[in-house]
């Protein structure tokens, strides 16, 4: 599963609005420079971020698990219809795929209602990246996501290291982060990084609710 950068978080990654500074006439000018974000401009923001999560990152997996077969001979060409439910909770379907020889069958852990479950195709490339263990076998077996997180938090100490004055947010290309890729610059995105934000190597906001549910820490948290 790839994720991609993106200036916010939007639903579930979405952060609580900021709160509103009180209203006295010396407020203004204040609230302006805490709420208005600045451009890191240093050359030495790559190397700032790589010695932040080096030193402060956490390594979270992903709890997910699914189960997965190759497809018979005979399944070659055919159709795979992945279901899910209507506005009145019966199964529909959503989409369907032609299944290839390269394809993995992927069924969900549990079924969306009754005996019907969700299933889906994917290559065995992009299985293996996820659950690292290639499905070897023509009825389904349970895996279990080999995938991993490096996340920081960010705190007033990296933001000051990026060039802010009092928590002032920061903008930067996702593509300065350590896990971005070298490929990224062709689709380089600016993100803004405010205080608290669980941000990934890639440059990923993550909500504190979307760790909790769908990844384990791996590591001690580090001292603060």
């Amino acid at each position: 599963m790839t994720m991609k950068s993106r200036s916010r978080p939007i639903s579930v990654l979405s952060h609580l609005p900021l709160l509103v500074a009180l209203a006295f006439p010396f407020g203004a000018a204040a609230e302006s420079e805490t709420e208005t974000p600045i451009v890191a401009q240093s050359q030495t923001v790559g190397p700032i971020l790589a010695d932040a999560f080096e030193q402060s990152g956490r390594v979270w997996k992903r709890n997910a698990m699914a189960y997965a077969r190759l497809p018979v001979r005979s399944e070659i060409g055919k159709a795979v219809t992945t279901f899910t439910l209507d506005g009145e909770g019966k199964p529909a379907a959503a989409s369907e795929a032609e299944i290839q020889e390269n394809s993995v069958i992927v069924r969900d852990m549990r079924p969306i209602v009754g005996a019907v479950y969700r299933e889906y195709l994917m290559s065995r490339e992009a299985w293996f990246e996820v659950y690292g263990l290639m499905a070897d076998t023509l009825t389904f077996h349970s895996y279990q996501s080999v995938q991993t997180l490096r996340v920081l938090t960010v705190d007033e100490a990296l933001l000051a290291a990026l060039g802010s004055q009092n928590g002032q947010s920061v903008q930067l290309n996702s593509s300065v982060f350590p896990g971005a890729g070298a490929d990224s610059g062709s689709h380089t995105q600016v993100i803004t990084l405010s205080l608290g934000d669980r941000v990934t190597d890639s440059g990923v906001i993550v909500s504190p609710e979307v760790l909790e549910k769908d990844y384990s820490p791996q590591d001690i948290a580090p001292e603060a």
